[in-house]
């Protein structure tokens, strides 16, 4: 094996999740702000940071955010199990590095139960040895310290480790923690921007993964 861990982004990585996600920012941009209609393209980009952050480029106060994220959070409880699914291929390329041996785990802004139940509903769950939430650690990609972190848990030198991410922030911070990063092509993220992060692989289907690992 080339790399003694392989830890993944969840949403656009793992999980086809896009529907759901910009269905409940849309539902509480109108709910709380009034927004109707809101910008989804220019949302997407920021997909891959935490709620929090996403809602401060839509209000500087902390009330707003904070009911911002209470009305996402709601909005997504009830509607995530009919909007959720793993990418085709996904869970074929999950189960082979897994009978390989690989230590599978996922770092993602998403709260750490929401992400379980996903994967738990997918029954994806048994692959993974390791969950870290938005909710499981203070700091939170594009920071490198959130790759770091998991790095220094389980004991792995960054240098083998394996982040994979459809996202520039995911990218931004498995590079910065010294880890290679493989940027997948079906998620929120172009392939322009993508590139500007300088990933070391690209996987423009499930199986490319295996190229690489």
């Amino acid at each position: 094996m080339k790399y003694k861990a392989i830890l993944f982004d969840n949403d656009g990585t793992i999980v086809d999740t896009e529907r759901a996600i910009c269905d409940s920012f849309s539902h509480a941009m109108k709910e709380i702000l009034g927004v109707e209609n809101p910008d989804l393209n220019e949302y997407k980009k920021l997909i891959g940071l935490t709620l929090y952050d996403q809602f401060a480029h839509y209000s500087d106060d902390k009330d707003t955010i904070e009911a911002l994220f209470k009305s996402y959070r709601a909005h997504n409880h009830k509607t995530l199990d009919d909007k959720i699914s793993v990418f085709p291929g996904l869970k074929e390329v999950l189960e082979k590095l897994y009978n390989q041996g690989n230590f599978l785990g996922i770092v993602t802004s998403k709260r750490h139960d929401m992400c379980i139940h996903g994967l738990e509903l997918l029954e994806i769950d048994k692959y993974f040895s390791y969950i870290q939430g938005m909710d499981d650690y203070d700091v939170h990609k594009p920071d490198p310290e959130a790759l770091s972190y998991p790095c220094r848990k389980l004991g792995f030198d960054p240098k083998d480790v394996l982040y994979v991410g459809d996202s520039q922030y995911d990218i931004k911070s498995g590079n910065g923690a010294g880890c290679d990063t493989a940027a997948v092509l079906w998620g929120v993220s172009d392939i322009e921007t993508l590139s500007a992060q300088n990933p070391n692989y690209f996987c423009e289907k499930p199986a490319d993964l295996l190229k690489y690992c």
